[in-house]
């Protein structure tokens, strides 16, 4: 799990350069461990706009059965929206 879990920092800390950053955090959100889901969803939710692909896989993690990753998925999707601009 730790490794997993640090493997979600590295990524964010590449940022949202390349889709394939979001694209592997999105499937983060499926892990096992509910702190690799809980910390996936924040990270999403600091990667802005560029995580709007992410947003149907963090809707589904709001109903995740462990309070604290539902949670993060509520912030992040309110910090994606926020952050994108109207066209």
């Amino acid at each position: 799990m730790v490794v997993r879990q640090r493997a979600v920092e590295a990524l964010t800390a590449l940022g949202a350069s390349s889709s394939d950053v979001v694209t592997a955090l999105t499937t983060a959100l499926g892990d096992t461990s509910s702190g690799v889901r809980r910390r996936t969803a924040q990270a999403l939710g600091k990667l802005g706009a560029a995580a709007e692909p992410a947003l149907p896989a963090l809707t589904e993690a709001t109903r995740d059965r462990i309070h604290t990753v539902r949670d993060a998925a509520r912030d992040s999707i309110a910090a994606i929206k926020s952050s994108i601009r109207p066209s």
